[in-house]
């Protein structure tokens, strides 16, 4: 696949999804053709908070030269802020 040409890529990243390809190969492979195209990246990062029952948030950051970094957090996270402290103490 020439992934510089925009429909291949738009092809190959829908077939992804409908095989269910891991999504930091899917990163990768935008990352991939964002450089193909000669798109000068020295970062990339994505993050969601999906509605998930197990999934707070994830990310993912690509930086040349280094293997991409996930991370993903549970519900547990950030459960006690600083915020919901200050709500405690003003009931």
């Amino acid at each position: 696949m020439a992934r510089a040409d925009p429909l291949s890529f738009e092809h190959w990243l829908a077939q992804g999804g409908l095989v269910n390809r891991p999504l930091a190969e899917l990163f990768n492979g935008f990352v991939a053709h964002l450089l193909e195209s000669g798109v000068r990246l020295r970062r990339a990062y994505m993050g969601m908070s999906p509605r998930h029952p197990l999934i707070r948030a994830f990310d993912m950051t690509w930086e040349p030269r280094e293997a991409l970094n996930e991370s993903r957090f549970d519900h547990s996270w950030g459960a006690d802020t600083g915020v919901d402290r200050i709500r405690r103490c003003a009931t």
